[in-house]
């Protein structure tokens, strides 16, 4: 956990004062295109944010994501 707050059941993150932005470039059946996914990333960097969690897998490899 990074930002969870102290709550009853006595979990606490290390970031307990973090911001979490969620950025939605996935549709509601999980897929995207590559280009949606680097807008996200884009749209992550111009707004400052600092730290990315990005979990997902492609078929095939694109240049894009390097």
């Amino acid at each position: 956990m990074i930002a969870a707050v102290g709550n009853m059941f006595g979990v606490v993150g290390v970031a307990t004062a973090a911001e979490l932005v969620p950025i939605k470039s996935f549709n509601k059946e999980g897929e995207a295109l590559t280009s949606t996914i680097v807008s996200g990333i884009d749209w992550a960097i111009q707004n400052e944010i600092n730290v990315l969690n990005m979990s997902f897998g492609t078929s095939e490899p694109s240049l894009a994501m390097f």
